[in-house]
């Protein structure tokens, strides 16, 4: 997906895949139920919202809040100046 201007984007993944995207949200909805990975560091988000069970692994770039629920071994990255609002972490997945 590439440069995208939208006030609210949201990407699921169940099972396994990849997506990359760049431009600019509002708000950021990520999903992941499996091995997918998101790549978004190029999506410049105010406010993201990343909830992960299984393998799967995400970068993202949050400006203002970030929330985070991990299941599993998976992984965040985030950049941007964002305040970690929530953050959960059950298994060896890290932030």
């Amino acid at each position: 997906m590439n440069q995208l201007d939208t006030a609210q984007f949201s990407i699921s993944i169940a099972g396994s895949g990849d997506v990359r995207a760049n431009g600019k949200a509002a708000k950021l909805e990520v999903s992941i139920a499996g091995s997918g990975d998101v790549k978004a560091r190029d999506l410049a988000a105010d406010d993201v919202t990343l909830s992960m069970a299984g393998s799967g692994d995400a970068s993202v770039q949050a400006n203002k809040t970030l929330a985070v629920s991990i299941a599993g071994s998976g992984d965040v990255e985030c950049s941007g100046a964002a305040t970690l609002a929530k953050s959960r972490v059950a298994g060896s997945g890290s932030i």
